[in-house]
């Protein structure tokens, strides 16, 4: 696959926990309590035990996506600090800080943001900002920015649930503000679901499909809207 989740790896480093966690949308809390920190982590029919290479790689999409949300698990686990409107977490490893905060809207959504300050081993930071989100009050839509370090590039998912508790979501990789390669994802609560991926924003090339029972098949698109099935699983 292509370079869509370079950056999201590299977050996917910093976290303590893995990517098994179930779907975590943020609640809009009561007035004064802890927000909830986003995590969504996808489900799939799909076995993990599957030896099916088409299988294996729609896992590893969802995989990839779950890994855009694993740092929040550090955070959710631990006590925020309030002033205001605000919540701030801190957490600190080696020589590196990671302060998280939450700003709660006059129409109850929130504003997220992740300050790194310090040294990963690999890169020193002074105040720079890693990620940026918002999510509604009631916590089924929003948007989430990881930002390259001293580059123009970017990662942005963005998701809606709807009452049947279905998942859509865009994940853009970005250079500056042009949308280099994006994939689609709908995660149904029965497990069952679809990825499609895109050169851009209007190219389809590839897509994945998997039913409740988690069979599948995957496509490809030599040519635009010419669809050529590769295997099933």
């Amino acid at each position: 696959m292509k370079k869509l989740f370079a950056v999201v790896a590299a977050v996917a480093l910093l976290a303590l926990t893995g990517c098994d966690k179930k779907t975590d949308n943020p609640t809009s809390p009561g007035a004064g309590s802890k927000p909830n920190v986003p995590v969504i982590q996808i489900q799939t029919s799909i076995p993990d035990t599957t030896t099916n290479q088409y299988a294996q790689a729609a896992r590893g999409q969802v995989q990839g996506v779950n890994a855009f949300f694993a740092q929040g698990t550090i955070f959710s686990a631990l006590p925020a600090n309030n002033s205001g409107n605000t919540w701030t977490w801190t957490y600190a490893a080696g020589g590196l800080t990671e302060t998280f905060t939450a700003t709660l809207q006059n129409d109850g959504s929130y504003t997220w943001s992740l300050m790194l300050n310090g040294s990963d081993g690999q890169y020193t930071y002074n105040n720079f900002q890693m990620w940026y989100g918002t999510t509604s009050a009631d916590g089924k839509t929003g948007n989430w920015t990881i930002y390259g370090y001293n580059d123009t590039t970017s990662v942005k998912f963005t998701w809606s649930t709807d009452a049947n508790g279905t998942l859509t979501g865009t994940l853009d990789d970005m250079a500056g503000t042009t949308v280099q390669h994006r994939m689609t994802i709908t995660s149904r609560t029965d497990k069952s679901g679809e990825l499609n991926y895109y050169d851009g924003t209007a190219t389809l090339t590839e897509r994945w499909v998997w039913a409740v029972d988690g069979h599948g098949a995957f496509y490809t698109y030599p040519t635009p809207g010419a669809s050529a099935p590769v295997g099933t699983w």
